[in-house]
């Protein structure tokens, strides 16, 4: 399918992309620890489900890298045997998430730790459905990217020409490359409109116990001024508006807010339940 010299190439290159990403979600994990912290919910589940989100994140972001490393690879070739290319490409990409990201796993259960007798999902099972979720979205990358070449560059029935026009490590993409995220305007307006509708719906929510709301409040109050800054740290938008997800979902009286919130947090790669 490819050459073993180019073939190895590309798993060398997979290998450092992963690595580089390590102080990245370090620091971000790191961020969203802080930030509990600073907020006095620490042995809180909110600082495990905003660890497990930017974990969530950062595997589709070592999964798009990988894909790039491999794109690349095959666009050294004059023509590649599509035959089986997919599923390849697939072990391949998986096999690296599983080597190469041990300080996801490590970090999620740590966090887990700090909260005992947390409900839902295990470490390990949340940490094989992130990994599926990546994988899923990367495959469907691949699948484009083989229906462009072999409809565009063919050179057969089973051969076709690959093109690539980025940079191995620059994923724009897959949301949590960064930590930084470019918000449009219109963008602001619809995650501030959310916001103040799920600040209205607080106010009056006859299920919050006084500080209970307060702190919703607080956490609503932060996100707006996160999102009005000229570049926004994703990490920490994300991290906010998953609690305040967490603080709203249950209340009766916050469906319709709590839609516009989930819609507003997919515009910064943020998947509310």
């Amino acid at each position: 399918m490819l050459p073993t010299a180019v073939a190895d190439t590309a798993r060398r290159a997979v290998t450092i992309a992963m690595q580089d990403r390590r102080e990245a979600f370090q620091r971000a994990a790191g961020d969203v620890i802080t930030e509990a912290n600073k907020r006095g919910v620490l042995l809180s589940s909110m600082t495990v489900m905003g660890v497990r989100d930017v974990a969530k994140t950062e595997y589709e972001a070592r999964a798009q890298l990988a894909w790039q490393a491999w794109l690349r690879a095959l666009s050294t070739q004059a023509s590649v045997v599509t035959t089986d290319l997919r599923p390849f490409l697939l072990a391949e990409i998986e096999k690296a998430l599983e080597s190469e990201s041990q300080d996801l796993a490590a970090k999620v259960e740590e966090t887990q730790r700090l909260v005992q007798g947390m409900g839902g999902d295990s470490p390990q099972q949340f940490l094989l459905t992130a990994r599926a979720k990546a994988l899923e979205k990367v495959a469907n990358e691949i699948d484009y990217a083989i229906l462009e070449a072999t409809s565009k560059h063919s050179h057969g029935a089973s051969s076709a020409t690959f093109n690539f026009y980025g940079q191995v490590g620059a994923v724009q993409t897959g949301p949590g490359a960064t930590a930084m995220v470019t918000i449009t305007a219109d963008q602001r307006q619809t995650i501030a409109g959310a916001l103040t509708a799920v600040q209205e719906v607080v106010a009056r929510a006859p299920e919050l116990e006084p500080a209970q709301r307060a702190q919703v409040v607080e956490l609503v109050t932060e996100a707006k001024a996160e999102v009005e800054k000229d570049k926004p740290n994703s990490f920490r938008l994300r991290g906010v508006l998953s609690g305040i997800g967490m603080a709203v979902q249950t209340l009766g009286s916050a469906g319709d807010a709590y839609h516009l919130l989930k819609g507003a947090a997919a515009l910064i790669g943020l998947n509310l339940p």
